[in-house]
């Protein structure tokens, strides 16, 4: 299939799956679901590459087994722990009362810009659906391997929160045990370490610099952006002197022994 043809079908993906998820969203009045949105429509992203483009079968094999399980499952966890059952998200439900009677019309924008991220992190897995040659080599399988590993880090930092936070023993107080002890931000970590996988499945090509987006994108976001700013304003509003504590002793992204 033509490169065109290929990204044509991609832009049919990522808007499907946002205009899909607003429609949810707007029935529900409730704006989480977008964050499902995104993974769920790169693990369709994802599938649309390997089955279509003209590059290396085990790259594309390869392709599938680390996108599929890591969108799919972030999609799974985010409807299950954050839209279910719950309220809505106190990010989007300080938005919808600041927004008032035009909240609607503005989410519809931000469920668009999820679209277009959709596409912005699908260059990586072009990166790699096109490589050329036969079989994936060391450096492949070392991708594969550490994109696997990323998974399980990003699993087993969202089982120790999720367990910590049932106990009703724990209200109030902050988890510093487990993975959360050598970084305040271990699944955003291990999100982040994800993205190096395609770099390592890319390697050796000159699409190598479209893989080398993921990582450097996501570094921003969740650093700077979307990702650890609300997280740590809304944890200091909570938890006040004990929070500040806990970023004086342990690194905010990068896992690190806690300092005294």
């Amino acid at each position: 299939m033509s490169t065109m043809n290929l990204w044509i079908g991609v832009g049919g993906i990522a808007l499907g799956t946002v205009l899909a998820a607003y429609a949810v969203a707007y029935r529900k009045q409730d704006a989480g679901i977008g964050d499902a949105a995104w993974s769920g429509g790169l693990a369709l992203s994802a599938l649309w590459l390997a089955l279509m483009a003209d590059g290396n079968p085990a790259q594309r094999w390869a392709l599938v087994l680390l996108t599929v399980p890591w969108g799919g499952r972030l999609a799974w966890f985010i409807l299950r722990h954050r839209v279910m059952g719950h309220t809505e998200d106190a990010r989007y439900a300080t938005l919808r009362e600041r927004w008032g009677a035009q909240a609607n019309r503005y989410f519809f924008g931000i469920f668009l810009m999820q679209g277009l991220l959709i596409l912005l992190f699908s260059l990586p897995l072009w990166a790699v659906a096109s490589q050329p040659g036969n079989g994936l080599g060391l450096v492949g399988i070392a991708g594969l391997l550490l994109g696997w590993g990323a998974i399980a880090g990003e699993i087993t930092a969202d089982t120790q929160l999720r367990r910590w936070r049932a106990q009703p023993e724990n209200q109030g107080q902050l988890l510093r045990s487990g993975l959360w002890r050598y970084t305040r931000h271990p699944n955003y970590f291990f999100e982040w370490l994800h993205w190096w996988a395609y770099v390592l499945l890319a390697w050796g090509d000159w699409r190598l610099f479209l893989a080398l987006l993921g990582p450097a994108c996501m570094y921003v976001f969740l650093v700077h952006i979307t990702g650890i700013p609300p997280a740590e304003t809304r944890a200091l509003a909570r938890r006040g002197a004990a929070f500040e504590a806990y970023q004086r002793s342990t690194n905010k992204f990068f896992p690190w022994p806690p300092r005294e």
